[in-house]
């Protein structure tokens, strides 16, 4: 039986898994559920919104137990490559507003750490091969909500999360693995379409593609 953490970040990205999964509140985190989907042990963690949250909550949950598997599931926006509702893995994720240049770091480079976390191609191809639709993306992580582009010329999402996962993670020996919906899209008015999306459809979203992210994991 695998071990999986999902990991997300608020209430409406978390409730409709927790329901449909069956999960169970954990009597010591208020923030932890855990539960059985088929043969693997799910535990989900909802660990706020933002970098520092994330690893906060994120290092907690994965000092108390030894999991196989974490999955950052979640919201992110898109450039114009990309429409609401396209489903995401996230190939490499860096942060957009981590700066240390002046010292020779690469743009969004913690130091001890390498420029990209990045997930090995083959692990990508065997998802998409089982989810014909999943596009992959570069992920940029930072602690603002974008609505404009923060002068980035690839085509890439975004979000507040998913690269700390990938750097609390790094050195875990835990396959970690980020997916995403796409909320909205990066046009200078994309707050209201977020919005709209966030609260009326993330939660189901999310949960479907769960579904078909568990048919891969082993």
């Amino acid at each position: 039986m695998s071990k999986i953490l999902i990991v997300a970040a608020v209430e409406n990205e978390t409730l409709v898994l927790t329901r449909k999964l069956r999960l169970t509140k954990s009597k010591n985190n208020p923030l932890l559920y855990h539960g059985t989907y088929h043969q693997h042990e799910i535990d989900l963690i909802e660990v706020g919104i933002g970098k520092v949250n994330t690893a906060l909550n994120l290092s907690r949950a994965i000092t108390q137990k030894n999991y196989d598997y974490a999955l950052n599931l979640g919201s992110a926006g898109g450039t114009k490559s990309f429409k609401q509702g396209d489903k995401i893995i996230v190939s490499q994720a860096k942060y957009h507003d981590f700066d240390l240049q002046i010292f020779g770091y690469k743009k969004g480079q913690v130091p001890g750490y390498p420029e990209y976390f990045m997930v090995p191609h083959k692990e990508i191809n065997d998802f998409k091969a089982l989810i014909p639709t999943l596009k992959e993306s570069l992920l940029y992580s930072g602690d603002r909500f974008v609505e404009t582009s923060p002068n980035i010329d690839e085509e890439y999402v975004v979000d507040m999360e998913a690269t700390a996962f990938f750097q609390v993670l790094y050195l875990s020996g835990i396959k970690a693995y980020a997916f995403k919906i796409v909320s909205d899209i990066i046009n200078g008015s994309n707050y209201d379409t977020y919005s709209s999306f966030e609260e009326k459809k993330i939660g189901n979203y999310l949960y479907d593609f769960f579904l078909e992210i568990i048919e891969g994991i082993k």
